[in-house]
């Protein structure tokens, strides 16, 4: 069966595991409802934002009042908890207040909110729509001529953390970002995706032309693999989302993984999980506890011999220690003056490097300042390698 379109999450899904795309995505098998308070929290302030953020900035029928923000998310969280969670409830004013006192939209064209859109990816074996929202589509002030920046803003309520380089390998940011520069091409415009975590800050990266073009790519190898892949027996993936999936009972690879008392073992038994790691966390301190007693007896024998590399027993061992260049940052402060401390802020052996190769020392300040380096050295330690067969034997 050909997909009738695909997003972000069923793309993730595929390339987890295509029994379970095809089960949930095309099948529509129901999956088991677990509690979904914490996906109803996020829906009410997505509502809220979504209408809120048209009202004021889009329709502009009303000013950015705080009140008026918690009136409307009391209404959709009334409309999807009804009343007596009293709980979820304070939680949620708390990251709508969080989020109005920390965004200011008054600089900002907000050009549209909630829009479900796609693009088509074509293939030698066909074209499938991508689909995707943003949750608000910005254009920023940019002083270069003759380029935009568009800001893709997405709301994470999620308790997870991102950093930037995460968010760069989200294939739902990347969409996002082929998805404006498709749109505003003739633009070249500067491509912002911003992942807002509502509980956290927001955490922004920006997509090249480049970035784009490699994300095209992946996609018309996805979408080539689905429709591949969609009038036959879909591969079987053993995955950590394994335990959500709607046909885990009837599923070959899991159940053989389980009797060969293979991951998925614990994987669907989360208190055994627990345990384990307690466990296994204990067991890790008690092994580095040895390891560095062990390693004390190796280097109190290199000491005492006054080696640094020898062989035992079919085994190399070599004595290491690490150094580091540094220098003294508040005595090279008066060698080399304000002017360049201003520049550079605290100064070290980079920026040092960096005024010697610029020549932005004289001659005096250069050498006098070279005399402050010195390396610091790290404890020594003990690396073990075993020996080929090969090693030590005469040619």
């Amino acid at each position: 069966m050909k997909p009738k379109t695909l997003s972000a999450t069923a793309i993730t899904a595929f390339e987890n595991c295509p029994a379970y795309f095809k089960a949930v995505f095309l099948d529509k098998v129901t999956m088991s409802s677990d509690d979904k308070s914490a996906a109803n929290l996020g829906s009410a302030i997505h509502l809220a934002f979504e209408e809120w953020v048209r009202n004021v900035y889009l329709e502009k029928r009303e000013g950015p009042a705080l009140e008026r923000l918690l009136s409307i998310f009391q209404f959709f969280f009334d409309s999807l908890f009804g009343h007596g969670e009293d709980e979820r409830y304070n939680e949620g004013v708390k990251i709508v207040t969080d989020w109005f006192n920390r965004t200011d939209l008054s600089k900002i064209e907000v050009i549209s909110v909630e829009e479900k859109k796609q693009f088509l990816v074509h293939t030698p074996l066909g074209s499938v729509p991508i689909s995707y929202i943003f949750d608000r589509l910005d254009r920023v002030p940019n002083n270069v001529p003759g380029q935009v920046h568009y800001r893709v803003v997405d709301y994470k309520s999620q308790r997870w953390g991102y950093n930037p380089d995460y968010v760069r390998k989200m294939i739902q940011a990347r969409i996002y970002a082929l998805a404006v520069q498709l749109e505003h091409k003739d633009e070249n415009p500067v491509v912002e995706v911003q992942m807002d975590l509502l509980r956290h800050q927001p955490v922004s990266t920006i997509f090249t032309v480049e970035d784009n073009r490699e994300t095209w790519r992946k996609l018309q190898k996805i979408v080539y693999h689905v429709l591949e892949h969609s009038e036959t027996e879909p591969d079987r993936t053993i995955n950590p989302f394994c335990r959500y999936c709607p046909i885990a009972t009837t599923c070959p690879e899991l159940l053989d993984n389980k009797a060969s008392g293979g991951i998925q073992t614990v994987g669907t038994d989360i208190p055994l999980a627990v345990k384990m790691v307690h466990h296994l966390d204990n067991q890790l301190k008690g092994i580095e506890s040895l390891r560095e007693q062990v390693q004390k007896v190796l280097l109190e024998y290199a000491e005492t011999e006054e080696l640094m590399e020898w062989d035992e027993d079919g085994f190399a061992v070599k004595v290491s220690v690490s150094q580091r260049r540094a220098v003294d940052s508040e005595r090279l402060s008066h060698i080399i003056g304000p002017d360049l401390m201003r520049k550079y802020g605290r100064v070290g052996v980079t920026a040092l490097d960096t005024m010697i190769k610029e020549g932005e020392l004289t001659t005096e300040q250069a050498v006098s300042a070279k005399a402050l380096l010195n390396r610091n050295f790290g404890q020594p330690v003990v690396k073990v390698d075993r020996k080929t067969p090969f090693e030590g034997e005469p040619e």
